[in-house]
């Protein structure tokens, strides 16, 4: 985790900052919504912590806006007694909602656990971009093979060899030569 923002009244700074430092990321701190508002539009932030009640807005909001602005992990410390309602209503966003009270154990339990889901999440986005260019690069094919059919009567099996052949011949990419047919030869 490279940079965290806490979200907390002054009296639970430190308890808190006391509870992240061992990750060894640098903590940003910030006493309200307006403040934690700013520090999201200026950086961006592996893990967004937020402990409601917050005096100046509401912290679910602020976890809402947090959830939807950055690709950050958001954990809401709400009241004990309001831990079931906020699970409910703000796990469709994606933010792990926990009691204020959690122990540090049970913290670093939910720690692992984002950054288990983080690194999955990351290899599912580079496959995704993977298959993305793929297909990228079948449709250029395949606008080629139709460009050679359109305009030479080729077959789809003849227009693919000639494509084949011309980026052997040329000792270029199957893709370069495919961009060579569909810009006009």
């Amino acid at each position: 985790m490279e940079n965290i923002l806490l979200v907390c009244p002054v009296c639970r700074q430190r308890e808190l900052e006391k509870l992240f430092a061992p990750l060894g990321a640098t903590i940003f701190i910030a006493h309200g919504v307006c403040e934690a508002r700013k520090n999201l539009c200026d950086m961006s932030f592996s893990l967004v912590v937020i402990e409601s009640p917050l005096a100046d807005g509401s912290a679910r909001e602020l976890a809402v806006q947090a959830s939807a602005d950055s690709c950050s992990d958001v954990v809401l410390l709400s009241p004990p007694v309001q831990v079931g309602h906020f699970v409910q209503t703000l796990g469709k966003y994606g933010i792990y909602t926990v009691s204020k009270n959690i122990g540090e154990e049970d913290l670093w339990f939910l720690i692992n656990v984002l950054k288990t889901a983080r690194g999955r999440l990351a290899a599912l986005e580079k496959k995704n971009l993977k298959l993305m260019k793929r297909l990228s690069d079948e449709r250029m094919l395949t606008k080629a093979k139709c460009v050679l059919a359109k305009e030479q009567g080729l077959t789809e099996e003849e227009a693919h060899r000639l494509i084949e052949k011309k980026a052997m011949d040329e000792r270029i990419s199957l893709l370069d030569a495919a961009r060579y047919f569909i810009n006009g030869f």
